[in-house]
């Protein structure tokens, strides 16, 4: 099956929904409320857009969230952190994060403190690149991003450090740790059923 046929089955799923190389990062400061995210988005004029994912704060809370029917900047999405380049490099504030997970907001699991500190301290170790990009384009698709956030207690900012990409543009953040915690990532996304049904529509689309 190619990817645009892919994208065909992805409108199918959407239909049934019924609703709208750089230094390693900083640890997160105690002051950081947001630690990682995963998002899935696709704004194809030509599909049913889809715009939704989850947030893992500090206090283990894992909340999902569907931006499906707001209108998208052009920094929006995490992976122009990594393809475009008006956008390396921004900081988000907290209020901003705020906002962007406040629609469609739902619990959906809590994380052991003992596990999330183990994986905080992973994150502190994961930097922006380099990447591997893999020599395969799978157009149509969305894109899904998986992110850690590199938080500056001094300017209480928030640093997106994409981990992994998949869909459309397919990145794999090639520094220690990033992998494991993607992974981990994917299992706690796990909890979203159209996120696995879209995973499992574009298995091809994955720079494995």
């Amino acid at each position: 099956m190619n990817c645009r046929s892919q994208a065909y089955i992805l409108a199918g799923l959407l239909a049934g929904l019924g609703c709208g190389g750089s230094s390693p990062t900083a640890p997160p400061g105690a002051e950081a409320r947001f630690l990682f995210e995963v998002e899935l988005q696709n704004h194809d004029p030509r599909f049913p857009p889809y715009w939704l994912g989850l947030v893992v704060e500090a206090d283990g809370a894992v909340y999902g969230y569907d931006r499906t029917a707001v209108t998208p900047q052009r920094c929006d999405h995490y992976w122009h952190w990594v393809v475009v380049d008006e956008c390396r490099g921004l900081r988000l504030s907290e209020s901003q994060l705020d906002r962007r997970h406040a629609v469609g907001r739902s619990l959906l699991t809590e994380i052991p403190s003992a596990e999330l500190a183990g994986r905080r301290q992973q994150a502190a170790r994961v930097a922006d690149g380099p990447y591997q990009v893999p020599n395969l384009a799978c157009n149509d698709t969305g894109v899904l991003s998986l992110v850690s956030f590199a938080f500056d207690s001094r300017t209480d900012g928030y640093l997106p450090v994409v981990l992994r990409l998949e869909g459309e543009q397919m990145r794999q953040n090639l520094s220690p740790g990033a992998g494991e915690l993607a992974q981990w990532l994917l299992e706690l996304a796990e909890e979203i059923p159209f996120l696995v049904s879209w995973r499992n529509a574009v298995q091809d689309c994955r720079p494995d």
